[in-house]
Order: structure tokens, then sequence, then C-alpha cells
């Protein structure tokens, strides 16, 4: 029999959301660093042109595997044995690479076709070939990766992840700067990186697993994760699809500088919720067979704990977006500064949906995530149409933030109707209108010179993290705990920590 219960505390949720946080910022730094370099050797065309190419990959997931590995996480931890829970890995791991084997299939023939039509481009149909390579072999590296997850190796995930950063960054430079390659050059050097990481993560993954029986998870993952397609296709619509209706009444121009924008609401969710997330997961499956006033506890600690550090990076990344697109870019990208913290807001509500999910998912009737979606993508596409041929990438933004704000309603309600949980709001709410407080602030100032935007972006911060402290949204408890968290980080020492849960 497994237990359940191991693993589950504040310290080991702060320890291993510290751990994948560096894990992802070192993944993610990869693309950041490279901000610089396709600001200055690719134009907003280049861009756009990658991101298109990228979104086009989204598609082929959504429709061949999407929803397979959703429901890894909950029969993993369903799952009375140690070989029945292995069986749902390599069951996962299965039915990804066929579908993804499909899907390389269909890109290579459907090259042509997506050139000319979302591409603009028809001479530009090897790059779809280049990028469908990468994606067959991404199940390889994917779904050993979520083992790493649920088995909480944070140590083993964050050394995989230095290796993909340096393998990656160096290929970039070496492509795009030294070789001049541009667009080819960073799909050449992603595919270069999945080679060389997917056969000893898939080695790793079968030997952790040793090839169990997979019939019954097969059947799992497939009644639980085939809701799923339609919810990711309704996620792509809303994460996505304002490129396109962009191209329909602006430039290609104009849908580069909001791709840029855009990649700032990704930062927050690098940076908080997917760390978070990864480390919180595993806990909140196991906690599901706990006494409810019990799992209601730590369930709303963690949410606490999340929405502090998410919401901190939220305040962080729109007071210093600006200052950082002035030193790193060029200015024909500085307009990306004044819808990035649209779009960072837009990310916070989404992460939030993220903590409400979980509910639909541990009552396994997942069709509930999918409507939920539905209804956000009936409200985006509607305002999509109203606020983009008038306000461009401004109103693409508002639109992204609304939608995503109606998901998050929707996912609550449905959340608390399947598996109620006594969520406790009103820190969230005290913590979110510091933020916009805070943040209201600078954009009412808006300094010109880089120096004074680094001062007053810093002096907020501080006056944020001391409105957290002091203005009610910690209890005394929390921020004892807190305290003892940092003292025993700066002196090991210091005493043991006192068990509690998370």
């Amino acid at each position: 029999m497994k237990d359940v219960s191991a693993g589950v505390s504040t310290a080991r949720l702060s320890r291993d959301t510290l751990v994948y946080g560096i894990g992802f910022i070192v993944a993610r730094m990869a693309g950041f660093l490279m901000l610089p370099i396709y600001t200055r050797y690719l134009t907003p065309e280049n861009y756009a042109t990658l991101q298109l190419l990228m979104m086009s990959l989204d598609v082929a997931s959504i429709l061949l595997a999407g929803g397979v590995t959703a429901g890894v996480n909950r029969f993993y931890f369903k799952r009375d044995t140690e070989r029945e829970a292995r069986s749902v890995i390599v069951a996962a791991w299965l039915l990804m690479t066929a579908f993804h084997l499909l899907g390389m299939a269909a890109l290579i023939l459907g090259s042509p076709m997506l050139a000319e039509r979302v591409l603009h481009d028809p001479t530009a149909a090897w790059l779809v070939v280049l990028i469908s390579f990468s994606y067959a072999l991404d199940p390889c590296i994917t779904v050993p990766m979520l083992l790493m997850q649920i088995q909480q190796r944070s140590g083993l995930y964050t050394i995989y992840s230095v290796v993909r950063l340096v393998l990656q960054l160096g290929l970039n430079v070496l492509f795009v700067v030294v070789l001049g390659r541009g667009v080819e050059g960073i799909l050449w050097s992603t595919l270069i990186t999945y080679v060389a990481l997917a056969l000893p993560l898939t080695v790793w993954m079968l030997v952790r697993t040793r090839l169990p029986l997979v019939g019954a998870a097969f059947r799992d993952l497939i009644r639980f994760g085939w809701p799923y397609k339609l919810t990711n296709a309704g996620a792509f619509v809303l994460t996505y699809v304002d490129r396109y209706f962009l191209l329909a009444s602006h430039t290609l121009f104009d849908t580069g500088v909001y791709s840029l924008a855009y990649q700032f609401g990704f930062v927050v969710v690098y940076l908080s919720a997917a760390p978070f997330m990864l480390a919180w997961n595993p806990q909140r499956f196991r906690l599901a067979r706990e006494p409810v006033e019990e799992r209601d506890r730590a369930y709303n600690n963690g949410f606490l704990m999340f929405s502090v550090l998410m919401v901190s990076i939220c305040v962080g990344v729109s007071l210093f977006v600006t200052p950082t697109l002035s030193i790193i870019a060029k200015a024909e990208y500085h307009e990306a500064a004044l819808m990035a913290p649209i779009l960072v807001a837009a990310y916070a509500l989404q992460g939030w949906m993220q903590v409400f999910e979980f509910q639909i998912q541990v009552s396994e009737r997942t069709h509930w995530a999918t409507v939920g979606t539905f209804i956000s993508v009936g409200a985006i596409v509607l305002l999509y149409a109203l606020l983009i041929p008038p306000f461009g990438g401004y109103g693409a933004a508002i639109a992204t933030l609304v939608a995503f704000g109606v998901r998050t309603v929707t996912f609550y309600i449905f959340g608390q109707r399947l598996w109620p949980i006594a969520w406790r709001l009103a820190p969230h709410v005290r913590l979110t209108g510091f933020a916009i407080a805070v943040v209201g602030i600078y954009y009412a100032v808006r300094p010109s010179a880089v120096t004074t935007q680094l001062v007053l972006a810093t002096a907020l911060s501080l006056l944020f993290f001391a409105l957290v402290w002091w203005g009610g949204v910690l209890s005394a408890g929390d921020r004892g705990r807190l305290t003892a968290a940092i003292r025993r980080r700066v002196r090991p020492g210091a005493g043991p920590p006192a068990r509690e849960e998370a």
C-alpha cells in the first residue's frame, strides 16, 4: 500500500516550490535572455512568425494529445499499490507518443497550407516540417518530468532544467547571432536540445516504472481526459486567437509588439503558478482522502501561500516592465510595456482558476471544466470582435482580462458544487486591492527617465510588501511561520520545523 500522507507539509511545499521555481526560472531564462537577441536580430515580423509556429504546435496538441496527462496526478494517487500507480505513468507516455507521432505526420503533410495561410509565406513550409520533429519528441521529455514532479524529485527536475537551459541558450546564440539563421536557427536549436534530452529521460522513466500492465490506466486516462480536448481547445482560443484577430484588422508589426507584451503574462506563470502547482498538486491529491476539516485547513493555507507569491510576482513584473524594455529593447517595442500589466492581471486570474480547477478534477467530472472554459470563450470572441478593431493590442489585452475573470468565476462555482471546500477569500481580496493600488500609482506617475522608473518601482515594491505584512493579509500565525521558515533557511541549525500541514 502507498502512504498517501507522506510529504504533505508546509515545509515540503515551500521547499519544493522554491526548487521548482529555480527550475522554471532556469528553464525559461533562455527565452528571457534571448529577448535582447530577438529584439535586435529579429524583426517584429520574424518574432510574430516564431509565435505563430508555436501556436500551430498547440493546435496539434489540442486536436490529438489534449487531455492525456490531465488525470495522471488523480489516478496515480488513487491507485492502491505502487505497481498500479506506475501503470498510469507508462499509459500516459504511450498514449502521448502515439498521438504526437500522428501530429508530426499531420504537420508535415499540412506544411504547405500552414505556411501559406498561417505564416503568410509559402516558402516557410520547411519551418513547419522542422518544428514537427521537436513535437514528436515532446512526450519523451514531458512524461518523465511529470513523474519527477509526482515523486517530488524537485532537485532532479531542476538539474534537467539547467541542462536544457545551457543547451538551448548556447545553440540559440550560435544559430541566431553567429550563423544568422533567424527563426530557422531557433527551431534547429530546439530540435537538437530535444534529441539530447529525450533518450536519457525516457530510459530513466522506464527503469523507474518497469513497464507494468496498462489496460485499466488507459481507460481511466481516456475517460478523464477526453473532455480536456475541448477544454484545451477553448484555452487555446483564450490564449492565442487574439493574434489572428490582430492580424485581420492590424499589421504583423502590431501583432509582434502585442506578442512581446504577452510574454510578461507568461512570466507570472513561470515564476509563480507553474512551480507552485508542480509542488502543490501531489499534496492536494494526497489530501483528498483526509477528513474534510483537516484537508480544508490545509488547502486554505496552500491557497494563501500561492496568492501571496503570485500577486507579489504580478506587482514586480508590472512595476519593472517599463524600465526593462527601455533597457533591453528597441524603441518600437516599448509600447508593449503599457499592455503588459493588463495581461499580467489576466494571468493572476488564471492562477486562481487553477486553484478551483482542482475541485473539478478530484470529482472526476471534468466535462464541467469544458463548460466553464467555453463560457469564457464565448465572452472573449465577442470582446475580440468589439475591441480589437478599434483598439488593437489594448483591446485584445482587455478582452483577455475579462474572459479569464469569467473562467475563474465559473470554475469556482462549479468546483464548489462538485467537491466543496470552505475557502477563506477575504485575505485574497485585500491582497488584490493592495496590488491594484500600488501598480495604479506607478502608471499614474509614469516617469520617463529609466533611473526614475527604477527608483519608483523599487519604492512601490517595498510599500506593497509592507502592506502585505501588516495590512491584514497575513495573520500573526502566518507571519510567525514565515519568519521561522526564513530563519531556518538562513540558519539551518536554528531548530526543527514545526509540524504543520499545507
